[in-house]
């Protein structure tokens, strides 16, 4: 909005700025196609996500090759910080919608975990309690 109401400003003068209502255009139709058409916005993700993944795990390679020459201690979390990277990234540029898929449903399992674990603390936390109230000092 701020280069919208430069850009006015500027026009006002007669001296406005291109760039101003480009600025101004470009994050409109950006916002109003990912709300008309989300699913595409996500179907994108994906693969940013796994390219992102496949480049640094590529630039990891040669640090892990290294260690495994050179039997550094650190070699084998060098090594996995290198090779995870790189087969997740190509889960995901390949087969995008699966890894999506499967990465909401291990966020659900997760947070039924995380339910279930508070469950516990708290029914554990009450019997707790409870015993700690009847085995107190008599007056």
């Amino acid at each position: 909005m701020s280069h919208l109401v430069r850009y006015l400003q500027d026009r006002k003068a007669g001296k406005g700025n291109p760039g101003d209502l480009f600025l101004t255009l470009l994050p409109a139709a950006f916002s109003a196609f990912a709300l008309i058409w989300p699913q595409t916005i996500l179907a994108v993700l994906p693969l940013v996500l796994g390219s992102l993944l496949l480049m640094d795990g590529v630039g990891k390679l040669p640090l892990a090759i290294t260690g495994l020459r050179e039997q550094f201690p650190g070699m084998i979390p060098l090594t996995l910080s290198a090779i995870v990277p790189i087969v997740l990234g190509a889960i995901l540029v390949f087969n995008p919608f699966a890894a999506v898929r499967i990465a909401v449903m291990v966020f659900g399992g997760a947070l039924v975990a995380d339910g279930a674990s508070d469950l516990a603390t708290v029914i554990l936390e009450k019997r707790a309690g409870a015993s700690a109230v009847g085995s107190g000092p008599a007056l």
